[in-house]
């Protein structure tokens, strides 16, 4: 897989292979809301009962519904993308204005992953942990990371 910047301000990443397929794929996956999702874990975190209340009534359904809609939105990107390329090797566009998308669908995978097998902020793999897991949570950081740097901030 090549990611590579666009004259338009956002990502052309090439697919040379299924397994990269399986990669991106696992990005939906892995940020399929489980039992407590983030949207969950973020009014848990507002401990300040005057407005804790309010905020699981108001803001955690929002939240919720644009989490939803993010990976929603990478899913359908993905599946068109390889449409495109008929699984084979192919091309998958990140424009400037779902550059936001793209991080809210890879920072649920991350987080998710990060929560079910207790990763670090460490840049090594645990002892005890799944390694391909691992590998994923390390590949949504960096891809992350180049969203940020060459759409979000720009």
């Amino acid at each position: 897989m090549k990611i590579q910047t666009t004259l338009e301000g956002g990502l052309r990443v090439d697919i040379e292979d299924v397994q990269d397929w399986q990669l991106l794929d696992w990005i939906v996956a892995d940020a399929e809301p489980a039992a407590d999702d983030l949207a969950d874990q973020l009014g848990n975190e507002i401990t300040a009962q005057e407005i804790a209340a309010d905020w699981r009534e108001f803001v955690t359904p929002e939240l919720r519904n644009v989490f939803f809609s993010d990976v929603e939105f990478v899913s359908h990107a993905l599946a068109e993308a390889r449409t495109r390329s008929d699984g084979e090797s192919g091309s998958l566009w990140i424009a400037p204005a779902d550059g936001m998308r793209w991080y809210s669908a890879l920072n649920q995978a991350r987080l998710a992953l990060e929560a079910e097998h207790h990763f670090s902020n460490d840049d090594t793999l645990p002892d005890d942990a799944d390694p391909q897991a691992w590998m994923r949570s390390q590949f949504y950081l960096a891809l992350q990371s180049v969203i940020l740097e060459e759409i979000l901030t720009k």
